[in-house]
């Protein structure tokens, strides 16, 4: 079976995930913490999610891609990544599919954001496509290295985006 990842954030509270958005409202100060990651790009928590019409702060990001998978193409580059990082390791049937999209994130730019040809419709049995670390994303991981510039590790990763919020209380968690 395919699953879907998320990182298990740090200081997690309760057994919900929950947008930036609504976490902004629940728990301001993880809110905090976890707004952080955009300090050099906030333009992308303006950017609207097309199939939604939401912004990319309104759902919550997964990848169907295992993420040792990442962190090993990552670290091919000589860079590696923290060791021990959590993943929640989620049964892609406990996503409403009318909920969710698959982003191809061929590229990651407003524009493609907005371009409804860049989704597809969330059906769990195709996941197994989106499982894998683009070519694309292993170019731009080496180019980071040689620039020695911060990688955005999903950048180039299909996302799985799913507006609502999500009960983790049974979902193993993996270290990787």
């Amino acid at each position: 079976m395919q699953y879907l990842y998320h990182r298990v954030p740090n200081n997690l509270e309760g057994t919900v995930l929950y947008p930036l958005n609504k976490l902004k409202d629940i728990h301001p100060e993880r809110y905090d913490e976890e707004i952080a990651k955009y300090g050099a790009r906030p333009q992308t928590l303006e950017v609207r999610v097309t199939p939604f019409d939401c912004k990319w702060n309104d759902v919550i990001h997964f990848t169907a891609v295992h993420p040792r998978e990442v962190h090993e193409a990552i670290a091919k580059t000589g860079k590696e990544l923290k060791a021990g990082t959590r993943y929640f390791k989620i049964d892609p049937t406990k996503l409403t599919p009318e909920d969710a999209t698959i982003y191809r994130a061929s590229h990651l730019l407003p524009k493609d954001l907005e371009n409804p040809e860049n989704f597809l419709p969330y059906d769990p049995s195709i996941l197994e496509e989106f499982s894998h670390v683009p070519s694309r994303a292993v170019e731009y991981y080496e180019k980071c290295v040689r620039k020695n510039e911060k990688i955005l590790i999903y950048k180039f990763i299909p996302h799985i985006l799913y507006r609502g919020t999500l009960d983790i209380s049974d979902a193993e968690i993996i270290t990787v």
